[in-house]
C-alpha cells in the first residue's frame, strides 16, 4: 500500500507539472482538464499506483533467489533485525520479508539485476524536470513581453518564484530520499535510517507544498494575513 501511494504521489507531481506548462503556454490541450478527458488524467496516477503495487508485490516479494541472498549471512540478519524472533527460536523460513534487491544470484550462480521501480522513479523525475524547465523558459519569455501591464508581469513573477520553490520541495522531499535508498542498495550499503527519512519527508510534502504559493503570491498572502 505504501509503495502504491508513493507511485500515486509522484504521478500526481508529473501531471501537476504538465498542467502548469499547458496553463502557462495557454495550450489548447489545457481544455482536456475541463472536459471528459480529465478522467484520463486522473486514471494515469491511479494506473501508475496499481503498477507500483503489483511491481512491489512481485518484485519486492521474497523469492528463492532473494532467500539465497539473505541467507548468505543469516545469523547476522536475524541478530541485527530479528533478535526477538531468534530468542523465541524462530527459524529463517518462518520469517516474511520483502524489499528491493538489485543483485541476485540464480540457481546457476549467474548474477542478474532487478530495477523496475527505480526506472519508474526516474521517469517521474524526468517528466517533472522537463515540464518544469519548459515552464521556466516560457515564463521568462512572458516577462520580456512589453505589451502586457506591470501588474500582469508582477503576477507572473510571483507565480514563477512559487513554481521554483514548488519544484524544489518535491525533489528534496520525495525524489532525493527515494533515490538515496535505491543508490545505497545499488552499492550494497543500505541503512534503515534512509527509509525512516523517506517516510517522514513524504508526510511533510502535502503540508509544505502549498506554502510557496501562499507566501509568495501577493493575493494569497493578503488573504492569509
Amino acid at each position: 500500500v505504501f509503495i502504491g501511494f508513493y507511485g500515486l504521489s509522484i504521478s500526481l507531481l508529473a501531471v501537476h507539472f504538465i498542467y502548469r506548462y499547458l496553463a502557462i503556454t495557454n495550450s489548447e490541450s489545457l481544455n482536456s482538464f475541463s472536459n471528459w478527458k480529465l478522467i484520463l488524467w486522473l486514471l494515469f496516477p491511479i494506473l501508475n499506483a496499481g503498477i507500483w503495487i503489483m511491481a512491489g508485490a512481485v518484485i519486492f516479494a521474497a523469492t528463492e533467489d532473494s532467500d539465497r541472498f539473505v541467507k548468505f549471512d543469516e545469523n547476522l540478519i536475524i541478530k541485527e533485525f530479528y533478535l526477538p524472533t531468534k530468542k523465541n527460536g524462530t527459524k529463517f523460513e518462518d520469517l516474511y520479508y520483502g524489499g528491493p534487491f538489485y543483485y541476485l544470484t540464480n540457481r546457476n550462480g549467474e548474477v542478474y539485476i532487478k530495477g523496475l521501480l527505480s526506472k519508474g522513479l526516474i521517469l517521474s523525475f524526468l517528466t517533472m524536470l522537463y515540464f518544469g524547465l519548459k515552464g521556466y523558459d516560457t515564463m521568462k519569455e512572458l516577462m520580456k513581453v512589453t505589451s502586457v501591464s506591470q501588474k500582469y508581469k508582477n503576477l507572473q513573477s510571483q507565480l514563477f518564484n512559487a513554481l521554483v520553490f514548488q519544484t524544489i520541495i518535491p525533489v528534496f522531499l520525495m525524489h532525493i530520499p527515494a533515490t538515496a535508498i535505491y543508490f545505497s542498495i545499488f552499492i550494497n550499503s543500505s541503512t534503515e535510517i534512509l527509509g525512516e527519512i523517506l517516510s517522514f519527508s513524504i508526510a511533510m510534502y502535502p503540508a509544505l507544498n502549498p506554502l510557496p504559493t501562499i507566501f509568495i503570491v501577493k493575493s494569497y498572502k493578503q488573504a492569509v494575513a
